[in-house]
């Protein structure tokens, strides 16, 4: 159950995702962010980590290895 008073619990995704990007742009300090919004400077901390992780995995390597080897035969095609 989320805390009313909790203001980091009830934040919709897009807020937490602006912050994120703030954070990540250095546009304004953690402990700005943290005192405009009222919410932890932990908060901002972990959806900053959260948006790295994403932006790392998006533009990782695709991952080439081969799950399974299929010999095709002719008896098989027929």
């Amino acid at each position: 159950m989320k805390n009313p008073q909790c203001v980091a619990a009830n934040m919709p995704a897009h807020e937490r995702k602006g912050l994120a990007v703030l954070a990540l742009t250095q546009i304004a300090q953690v402990t700005q962010l943290a005192e405009q919004h009222g919410i932890s400077r932990q908060f901002i901390y972990r959806q900053k980590h959260l948006a790295e992780q994403a932006i790392d995995q998006a533009f990782a390597a695709p991952n080439t290895d081969v799950l399974f080897h299929l010999p095709v035969t002719p008896a098989w095609l027929d």
